[in-house]
């Protein structure tokens, strides 16, 4: 009788976490090119296009490197910048505050990138009609900017710009009304609870908002598929 085939040994276990690397490395190369091709599409006024882009990049880069790492917060800020393009502000409010609450954890308090999270939040809530939330939210960017970048800097002089453009029914005062002693994620806290309806908060609720928003546009692309095939069955009837 022949000799029983012997079972191929394991590989080495420094292979497996070669393999995983590459594997990892590949996926997020994926990810790049999904975010690259969503910034095209959305620079070229396509942000619908956009959007399911993004959110197969954020899903990619929170499965790959995590759901708090600074790429899915840039990514998140992206989405947010489609949905808004969009007219879908209270989305990208959400997604707006997840990325800062990332960013605040990653980099600190006193970041540049954590003033413009506060700024884009504060354009969400101009455009909603919340002008002194969106003043106060502007008032502790441009402090923060102004900080780290100087009073001259153009990022400083977008915040002065956003802040001439709310008019007086903003309210007027130095300072951000008493903001100082909160961190800038609390402050946005506390100023999105002062809204008279609270917008969706998925992006604070999910794990890995990428992840959710992708399945939705899949399952919207499904839908979509399945009615154009439905449609084309009944002219062939």
């Amino acid at each position: 009788m022949p000799a029983c085939a012997q079972a191929p040994p394991h590989p080495p276990q420094a292979s497996v976490f070669e393999a995983q690397q590459a594997a990892e490395s590949a996926l997020q190369a994926v990810g790049d090119s999904m975010h690259l091709l969503g910034w095209e599409r959305r620079n070229q006024g396509s942000a619908a296009l956009a959007v399911p882009l993004y959110a197969a990049a954020l899903a990619v880069y929170e499965a790959v490197l995590g759901p708090g790492h600074p790429q899915a917060a840039s990514t998140l800020v992206n989405l947010g910048n489609a949905f808004f393009d969009l007219g879908r502000h209270p989305e990208a409010a959400a997604l707006y505050r997840r990325s800062l609450a990332i960013d605040e954890e990653v980099l600190g308090t006193e970041h540049p990138d954590v003033a413009m999270d506060l700024s884009n939040l504060g354009i969400v809530y101009r455009n909603l009609g919340h002008l002194p939330q969106a003043r106060r939210l502007f008032l502790r960017a441009r402090r923060l900017l102004a900080q780290a970048l100087g009073e001259d800097h153009p990022s400083t002089h977008t915040v002065d710009r956003n802040l001439s453009k709310l008019g007086p029914a903003a309210g007027a005062g130095p300072g951000d009304e008493g903001g100082d002693s909160l961190t800038p994620r609390m402050l946005a806290q506390e100023v999105t609870g002062t809204l008279d309806s609270a917008p969706p908060g998925f992006a604070e609720e999910e794990a890995t908002v990428g992840a959710m928003l992708l399945r939705a546009h899949v399952d919207a692309a499904r839908e979509a598929a399945e009615a154009a095939r439905a449609a084309a069955c009944g002219e062939e009837g």
